[in-house]
Formats: C-alpha cells, structure tokens, sequence
C-alpha cells in the first residue's frame, strides 16, 4: 500500500547585521514534519532566490527534521521540501 502524507515546512530566519547596522546575510533555518507533526528525516530541502549568486541550494532534513542555510544574502526565499511518498510542500521566506 502506498501512503502519500504531506510535509509541513517550519521557516526561520535569522539576520546577521553589520558593524554599520545594514543586514549583510542571513541564516535560514526549520524542520519538515508530517500531518501529524513527526519529524522527517532525510526529506530534500530546496531554496530559491534572486539574491543567491549561482543559483538554488540544497539541504537533506537531520533524523529530527532540521535544516540550515547559512551565509545568506538578505532577501526573499522560496522554500521548498520533498521526500518520496509524499506531497511536495511550499513555503516562502522573507
């Protein structure tokens, strides 16, 4: 039998400011849980944005669904997580 669940992406973003008080990056971070809130691990993280140089980065969730991005440039995200079996899920990050 197969099971399609879907992922719930939590998104933090934690901005680093500079001596001048302008925000120079930032840091990126969450966990993928299923519908019922239990962590998956080894769920493939994407994020997107025109402010990263070189295009999209990729992450593989820890065993307590965890993920990190860091060194960002500030600006606005698009997150997003998949893992086999189940519904792709979306999120944007500001």
């Amino acid at each position: 039998m197969r099971y399609f669940g879907a992922l719930t992406i939590a998104v933090t973003v934690v901005v680093c400011v500079g001596v001048a008080g302008a925000a120079t990056t930032s840091r990126l971070e969450g966990r993928v849980v299923d519908d019922q809130g239990a962590p998956l691990a080894r769920a493939h993280v994407t994020i997107s944005s025109d402010s990263l140089i070189g295009g999209p980065r990729s992450a593989t969730t820890d065993g307590g669904g965890g993920f990190a991005f860091n060194l960002l440039p500030v600006g606005d995200y698009s997150v997003e997580a998949e893992l086999t079996r189940f519904t792709l899920a979306q999120t944007c990050a500001a």
